[in-house]
């Protein structure tokens, strides 16, 4: 059982890494199509940076616990 729930909670680490890989991915490519200052980049950018630091802060809780 806590085989599982390790996996899991790596599952939810990556996939936090993963959001913010994309997010980043999106925002540079909304930022040369419509410029820095449109919505639509700061968002993806925040988005890119909140799931970042999820990643860490899950990470750190998972090296932690181990």
């Amino acid at each position: 059982m806590a085989q599982i729930r390790d996996s899991f909670k790596l599952i939810v680490e990556y996939t936090w890494l993963t959001i913010s890989v994309i997010s980043i991915a999106t925002a540079t490519h909304s930022a040369f199509k419509s410029g820095f200052t449109h919505k639509d980049t700061i968002t993806f950018i925040l988005m890119s940076i909140i799931s970042f630091f999820m990643y860490i802060f899950r990470r750190n809780i998972r090296k932690r616990n181990s």
